[in-house]
């Protein structure tokens, strides 16, 4: 109502918008710990970025879906063979608080689902280049020696 007061000038709002971005950490036997160590550090980064992230550890069953606002709290669970499909699909299935990005952590050794997820865009890091790549969304390979080092 007080909107109008002012023409055509857009007044800011009280409201933030909430950022939330989902991490998918890939905790098969195939990952070593340093793997999930990159894993762990992608979360520290999207938390500077997000108002919070949700984090799914996941081999080939989702373990938890922690919501976390401190990079401390995320706690990784699982050790078997690994199955992408299923924590993208649980993302899918969300219907309140779903994110608006997913990342995935995982070094490629497990199958992707046949068509891009709906309701969020996916953004896939691979640990090694020697696993296989989604046909979706945008994918890249963790370089451990970068430019600078080379």
């Amino acid at each position: 109502r007080r909107q109008s007061a002012y023409g055509s000038v857009i007044m800011p709002s009280l409201i933030a918008p909430r950022i939330i971005v989902g991490v998918i950490v890939d905790t098969s036997g195939s990952m070593s710990d340093e793997m999930i160590g990159q894993a762990l550090a992608i979360c520290k980064g999207a938390l500077e970025a997000a108002t919070e992230i949700k984090v799914v550890s996941c081999d080939s069953a989702v373990h938890d879906c922690q919501t976390v606002f401190r990079a401390e709290d995320i706690k990784v669970f699982g050790g078997g063979g690994t199955d992408m499909r299923i924590p993208i699909q649980y993302f899918e299935d969300m219907r309140r608080d779903r994110p608006s990005l997913v990342l995935i952590v995982t070094d490629g050794y497990t199958p992707w689902p046949n068509h891009a997820p709906k309701g969020f865009h996916l953004i896939t890091l691979l640990t090694t280049d020697r696993g296989s790549r989604p046909t979706f969304g945008d994918t890249y390979v963790w370089d451990r020696n970068p430019a600078q080092e080379r």
